[in-house]
């Protein structure tokens, strides 16, 4: 008789079963209990030296059995890079206080994914190992012994004795064990007992459309703009915080997707879902995240890492879920991970691979990733936007990237810029492909459509300004030689601020099909609620698009202020000198400093323009804009050049507000030289 007691840790299933329970074919009556064969087959070797992983197998397998007779559930395996799970049924004594799932996690080379740092026999990924034995003799005497000695002392009953199987953290983490023994079998294509798992369909999405359409095969475009993998700047608070084997997991509005900040501790998350018609459990999943400088063409695997399967971020962990039930969608993470420097290229890519001998990729991946994203509903991409610690929310203005040829042989591409709707007359969207890829396309033909060719000397990048005259343009034909990356700048100027998320999509052909692309949201993301109601100034400027050193441009210039927090902004009309004030100025390269500008009849970099500060400004209410007439004079002396004509709101910072990272604007302006 088994008394079910939910209270006291000494009367659970485990402390019964392997204090009576004896094996059905053990004939030695001074053996059979589960202690004494779990102490014989560890200290008598020979046959046994090699059948670690399935003789555990059958331990469990028997322990399984039992429980199911009795009422029980089956044993649930435990992660160690988890806390251990407490309650009675698994509380034990004695134990090691202080466990640290940090160093307990799975070596990256007992993973499907793998990493760049590999056994001491050389091996990387599961997959490399060539033998059941290596692999085997390699778990036993590592990350199995480590773990066992890591939860508990040496002595009976202990984790770290051959009596271990008293403590019911044994039997949860050789379940672990079980598992890695079949992504082995299946990874290696051999038949282990009791054969392999069904298969199943587990998913992510790659964008709205295919999560409408529940990840049916090929996926719509673009594919680049994964919702389904989402970065917080903090650890994201989830329900629950981190769940059994199997329970879904929800993290709400803590999934929204920030900005990566640069050179700190970022944390990364994933949707995974098994709702695919004909579901199965399964029950070990790896979501492996690799990345690459962005470009608006990539190439699977040489871009991300290299080798025959790229290296995955970070190289420390994975993402792991076990036991994904049929119909579930869950939440997964955190990886903790650390941006790199936004310069040269701000935009990088995330490329995402769901992992699992239950869930084959489906496809032979090539090193097209768009073709792979669309073809394989186990394969997204998203495009990452790093941010500096110094303004996280600053709005986007100018973005770099690389366009890179992905094939092994010269090429052409084509490049194309689709502008949203919303965006119609109010966003000047102008593209630089810098001086070597300039003089190749216009020595190729200079083919485009809808773009207006910004006549004048060169840019910063040594190029020319390509301003878009509709809602999609394209730069064809550019020639490029094999495997090379060139950058590019994209600029948008507003003439008003973009209240609500706008995406700017760049998509790069080669013959015709899609090789990559690249998403740029802009948008000036209002104050977070709560805590003090402050103002929020921001601004916009819009002016020609070339002028001559000595012209006056006042008449072309459109500077507009908006108050887009939660109280008034002063203006000096009310409250004098410690209202807010306006300044135009020009500089030689991005949005101008936040302070006050000197004018001066000569240019210099950040000069005000003659007539250029707005010193008498209303008092603006919340959603308030007041557009100013402003003085412009394009000092004489101005090199030719492109040049930002910025616009500076509260540059003496006399205004608190809830943000001061938004204050700037800028719209490129050529200064050519008088014919």
């Amino acid at each position: 008789q088994v008394e079910r007691n939910t209270t006291d840790a000494t009367k659970q299933a485990v402390a019964f079963y392997t204090s009576n329970h004896r094996a059905a074919t053990e004939t030695n009556p001074e053996k059979g209990r589960v202690i004494d064969d779990h102490v014989e087959w560890h200290t008598v070797f020979g046959t046994r030296l090699y059948e670690f992983l399935p003789w555990h197998r059958e331990l469990i397998a028997r322990f399984d059995h039992w429980l199911a007779e009795f009422g029980y559930p089956p044993v649930e395996p435990w992660d160690p890079g988890t806390t251990i799970p407490t309650g009675p049924e698994i509380d034990h004594s004695p134990r090691l206080g202080g466990y640290d799932p940090n160093s307990n996690r799975i070596p990256t080379w007992f993973t499907h994914a793998g990493g760049s740092g590999g056994d001491w026999t050389g091996e990387h990924r599961l997959a490399e190992y060539t033998t059941l034995p290596s692999m085997s003799n390699s778990l036993e005497g590592g990350w199995h012994g480590q773990v066992h000695c890591n939860v508990g002392p040496g002595g009976w009953a202990a984790m770290c004795d051959f009596s271990s199987p008293k403590d019911p953290v044994f039997w949860r983490w050789h379940k672990m064990i079980d598992v890695v023994y079949n992504n082995y079998c299946g990874e290696a294509a051999i038949t282990c007992a009791p054969g392999p798992l069904p298969l199943s369909d587990a998913w992510i999405g790659d964008n709205a459309a295919d999560i409408a359409a529940g990840g049916a095969i090929p996926s719509p475009g673009p594919h680049w703009v994964s919702p389904d993998l989402w970065n917080r700047t903090a650890p994201a608070t989830c329900t629950p915080a981190e769940p059994r084997p199997g329970t879904p997991r929800d993290c709400g509005s803590s999934a929204d997707h920030e900005n990566p900040v640069e050179g700190t501790t970022n944390y990364l998350y994933a949707t995974l879902r098994n709702d695919r018609p004909g579901a199965q459990q399964v029950v070990y999943l790896e979501v492996g995240v690799y990345v690459a400088n962005a470009s608006s063409g990539l190439a699977w695997p040489a871009d991300f890492g290299g080798g025959t399967a790229g290296v995955p971020l970070p190289e420390s962990r994975q993402f792991i879920t076990l036991n994904l039930m049929p119909g579930q969608t869950t939440d997964i993470g955190p990886l903790p991970w650390t941006p790199p420097s936004p310069v040269p290229s701000d935009h990088w890519c995330a490329y995402i691979r769901v992992l699992g001998v239950q869930t084959p990729l489906g496809i032979t991946e090539g090193a097209n990733i768009d073709a792979n994203t669309g073809q394989s509903n186990s394969i997204a991409w998203k495009n990452l936007k790093i941010v500096s610690p110094a303004s996280p929310l600053a709005p986007e203005r100018e973005a770099r990237f690389i366009v890179r040829n992905v094939e092994d042989a010269d090429a052409r591409v084509d490049l194309v810029v689709q502008r949203p709707p919303e965006l119609a007359g109010s966003t000047r969207i102008q593209l630089d492909l810098g001086r070597e890829l300039t003089a190749r396309w216009r020595q190729a033909g200079g083919r485009a459509d809808s773009l207006r060719v910004v006549e004048g000397d060169s840019t910063a990048e040594g190029g020319v300004l390509l301003e878009m005259a509709g809602a999609r343009a394209v730069v064809a034909g550019i020639p490029m030689r094999a495997r090379e990356g060139a950058g590019v700048r994209l600029s948008f100027a507003a003439t008003r601020p973009v209240e609500k998320p706008a995406d700017v999509l760049v998509t790069q052909l080669a013959g015709g099909r899609v090789v990559g692309g690249m998403q740029f949201t802009l948008w000036d993301r209002p104050p977070p609620a709560g805590g003090a109601a402050l103002p929020d100034l921001v601004v916009a400027v819009a002016g020609p698009a070339q002028a001559a050193p000595g012209e006056d441009i006042s008449s072309r210039v459109r500077l507009t202020a908006r108050n887009v927090g939660r109280a008034p902004a002063p203006g000096t009309g009310a409250a004098g000198q410690a209202g807010y004030m306006v300044d135009l100025v020009l500089t030689r390269g991005g949005a101008p400093a936040v302070r006050w500008a000197a004018y001066a009849p000569a240019f210099s970099d950040g000069v005000l323009l003659r007539g250029g500060r707005v010193s008498n400004t209303v008092t603006l209410a919340p959603g308030e804009s007041r557009a100013y007439a402003v003085g412009a004079l394009v000092p004489r002396d101005t090199p030719p050049g492109t040049y930002c004509l910025g616009a500076v709101v509260d540059p003496g910072t006399r205004v608190g507000e809830a943000r001061e990272d938004n204050n700037t604007a800028c719209t490129p302006i050529r200064i050519v030289a008088p014919r």
